[in-house]
């Protein structure tokens, strides 16, 4: 079954200003919902200086029924990683990657972190996964980000983790 993501009105506009791919004011489809985890849903972090972004998607994620925490920052994420379990990280890097990488590298370094599935949000001027693989990152999801299709690209990062481990 589809899930639908309940877009409140105050974020339609602004996100289709921004580019991103928004059907309808109301309802955005998006593919079946997350695999569960044996003790309950998937947790993921979303890592997005800009809230609109961050809020889209984590609204998107949680209709699909994840668990959604969400960061501004670097410090917000690693205070995030080292108190909570979570499944995936989607961390926004800009052209430089400079604040995104260094949040990878970090996690990566972070025992309480270990595990973590760490996906790039990246903008156009990072179009290649190898270019975000080297610090870390399992792939990468291009922005703007297509609402409709984002729980399923985070389903498919976290089967192709399990797969692996």
């Amino acid at each position: 079954p589809d899930c639908h993501v309940e877009l409140p009105r105050e974020l339609a506009a602004p996100a289709r200003e921004q580019g991103l791919a928004v059907d309808s004011p109301e309802k955005v489809r998006a593919p079946a919902g997350p695999p569960r985890a044996r003790e309950g849903h998937r947790t993921v972090l979303v890592v997005d200086s800009d809230p609109l972004n961050r809020r889209l998607a984590a609204n998107a994620l949680k209709a699909c029924e994840y668990r959604v925490l969400e960061a501004s920052a670097k410090d917000a994420a690693i205070d995030i990683l080292q108190g909570q379990c979570v499944d995936l990280a989607l961390i926004a890097i800009d052209q430089t990657g400079t604040d995104g990488c260094n949040l990878a590298g970090e996690v990566l370094q972070d025992p309480a972190a270990r595990g973590v599935c760490l996906v790039a949000l990246a903008g156009s001027g990072i179009t290649d996964p190898d270019q975000v693989r080297k610090f870390g990152f399992e792939g990468l999801i291009a922005k703007p980000v297509q609402i409709n299709r984002l729980p399923q690209q985070v389903r498919e990062y976290l089967e192709r983790k399990e797969n692996v481990a």
